[in-house]
């Protein structure tokens, strides 16, 4: 009995272990290696049969991966924004119950699935299998409702070779490949220790085939440059007290199709920004995008495109609508004339997507807003903690690669970024400056993702389920 307990807690251990190990290669610490290294542990720990030992694992894995993954965020987000104690608890049952109630599902019904359709422990298949099995948490966790889905192991391999997969499967791409990686050379690892010899050329291949799939990915353009004229832009970033200069009187060279005001100009309840409102729509050469608030500080931030085609409508209310009550926005207060929804010569030929607040950080909301855009623009709607901020960059170059497009990122209070279609971070801008310039490249056409969303990486799931099914099936003949 003492023996067997003993058991118990060592594979809780190991669970523990690896539910630690894998969120330190995502952000804000980028040790990639050390989540290939957990995802290793966790497949070599899953080829147990199902029983008390593979679910004290599993258990442990779970709270562990679950809070390592999430703690920092509710504590960024909701404990030093003083958020009211009964939201703090129904965000604390999302942010953390909903992923480990999905992270311990995914592993209790691995090994049965694994049994089901008769697959080898430490064998190509069930490190198929087990893929399939993580995509299919990654999907569901990142699908709920969730404020920030961080718990996406692909985020750790941004920059790598595994990027050309991010626009055919998303994010997921990229999870796919680290954690098909990890499962190999686990059971590549387990049979060198074992001597076995025999498996081991069906899994050399499948890691080497594994290993030339971005290569050959990479060399796939999915997306192609909208215009050759290169697209200016300025943007307002210091908006301190002592931040006095005016975008309608600067001078730049060459002139910016875009100007992204903020802070002290985009704020409603000064009365020189509403009354600069009939020169913005009048400008000719620079489309504005403004930031401000339509209350106190309880009600979130709108952004108005004034000329380019949108401007304060409904539909850019709606986005946000969730967060609004009557008690602290006032949302007559914003300034919906005839002038602010006409096309605006200066961004004509281009269309501009303006991320709302939970589109920013999920991969399938983005993909299906920028639909039919050539940019894309990001908001900083994040209350505290410049980890997270940076944290926000790194989803906005998931975005970047999913989409094929450029993105800026906007920020009065973090940092600012241009990134263009391939995900790489061409500009960081503090908020101490005061305007920054950049020029992007405009991107048109749709990229895999775009067209199938969900379906891309469900596609595989499903492949690799079939597959199997089909082969339990031939076998029982």
């Amino acid at each position: 009995m003492i023996n067997n307990q003993n058991t118990i807690t060592v594979n809780f251990a190991i669970g523990l272990t690896a539910g630690i190990i894998i969120p330190l290669g995502l952000p804000p610490l980028n040790f990639w290696l050390l989540s290939l290294t957990g995802l290793t542990l966790l497949f070599s720990h899953s080829q147990k049969p199902a029983g008390k030992k593979h679910t004290a694992g599993a258990l442990g894995f779970a709270l562990s991966y679950t809070m390592s993954g999430q703690l920092w965020v509710y504590y960024s987000q909701h404990i030093l924004t003083a958020t009211p104690s009964t939201n703090s608890a129904a965000v604390f049952m999302t942010v953390f119950l909903v992923p480990l109630l999905l992270a311990l599902a995914t592993l209790l019904v691995y090994p049965l699935l694994r049994r089901w359709f008769n697959l080898p422990p430490y064998s190509v298949a069930s490190a198929f299998l087990f893929s399939a099995c993580w995509i299919l948490f990654e999907m569901l966790y990142s699908a709920s409702y969730n404020i920030t889905p961080l718990l996406i192991s692909g985020y750790a391999l941004l920059g790598q070779p595994s990027d050309s997969l991010v626009p055919i499967m998303g994010i997921f791409g990229n999870s796919l490949f680290l954690v098909l990686v990890a499962s190999l050379l686990g059971a590549l690892f387990h049979h060198t220790w074992r001597k076995h010899s025999a498996p081991l050329p069906y899994l050399m291949t499948a890691l080497l085939l594994t290993f030339a799939t971005p290569f050959l990915a990479s060399r796939v353009e999915w997306t192609w440059s909208y215009d050759i004229r290169p697209f200016n832009y300025v943007m307002q970033v210091h908006t301190g007290s002592d931040a006095s200069l005016d975008l309608l009187d600067m001078i730049t060279l060459p002139s910016p199709r875009l100007a992204i005001i903020g802070g002290v100009k985009g704020n409603i309840a000064k009365p020189e920004f509403t009354q600069q409102i009939p020169k913005l729509n009048e400008t000719s050469q620079i489309a504005y995008l403004a930031q401000f608030r339509a209350g106190d500080d309880l009600c979130p931030r709108f952004f108005c495109i004034f000329g380019e085609g949108e401007g304060c409508i409904a539909e850019m209310i709606r986005k946000v609508s969730q967060y609004t009550t009557s008690q602290h926005c006032n949302l007559s207060t914003l300034p919906l004339t005839r002038a602010s929804i006409t096309r605006h010569p200066a961004a004509d030929a281009y269309r501009i997507t303006v991320l709302s607040p939970l589109s920013d950080s999920h991969p399938f909301l983005t993909a299906s807003e920028v639909t039919g855009s050539e940019i894309i623009i990001a908001f900083d709607s994040t209350a505290e903690g410049q980890v997270f901020r940076e944290w926000m960059i790194k989803a906005d170059r998931a975005r970047a690669l999913e989409t094929g497009r450029p993105l800026l990122r906007y920020s009065d209070v973090g940092v600012s970024a241009e990134i263009d279609h391939q995900g790489t971070v061409q500009a960081k801008f503090l908020p101490e400056q005061d305007f920054v310039t950049g020029s992007i490249q405009p991107m048109s056409g749709q990229t895999p993702f775009m067209y199938l969303g969900p379906y891309a990486p469900l596609s595989f799931i499903v492949l690799v389920l079939v597959v199997f099914f089909y082969r339990r099936l031939f076998q029982s003949l």
